[in-house]
């Protein structure tokens, strides 16, 4: 008559009495393994046992990523392509460098924002400048 064999369960971690004496162990972390029963061994395990599989990414990891992905986010906001440059040059009848220069002095605001207070006035005299009105924009750079 043959026996019956058990089906053989792998065991990622042996416990300290099976790993010395490089035996297979039975692996039962909530009590004794089978061996160390049969032998009257303490059963016992040197360290807890690590799950397998890819490692776990810290929260510090995961913000660096999300603040990486804002700043991209922001960048992309930010730069204008070439048709968006050549469209408001010829909106506003501006240069192409003028466009990209405004947008990089205030990277944060719409153009059309932008425009509206630089081409924005008043009709009061400027108290700098004899002959000029100002806009809400206005910067009066004094001559040498």
């Amino acid at each position: 008559m043959h026996k019956v064999k058990k089906e053989r369960v792998n065991v990622t971690v042996a416990c300290n009495k099976c790993k010395i004496a490089r035996k297979k162990c039975s692996d039962n972390h909530n009590s004794s393994c089978e061996r160390c029963v049969k032998k009257g061994l303490k059963c016992e395990y040197a360290h807890p046992v690590k799950k397998r599989g890819p490692r776990q990414i810290h929260s510090n990891e995961l913000n660096e990523i999300n603040e990486l992905d804002e700043d991209d986010d922001k960048i992309d906001n930010n730069i204008l392509r070439d048709d968006d440059v050549s469209n408001l040059s010829r909106k506003y009848g501006l240069h192409p460098n003028a466009v990209k220069d405004l947008k990089e002095t205030y990277p944060n605001k719409p153009f059309d924002l932008i425009m509206t207070v630089l081409t924005a006035t008043t009709n009061k005299k400027c108290f700098n400048e004899d002959n000029h009105i100002c806009h809400e924009g206005c910067i009066i750079v004094p001559a040498d």
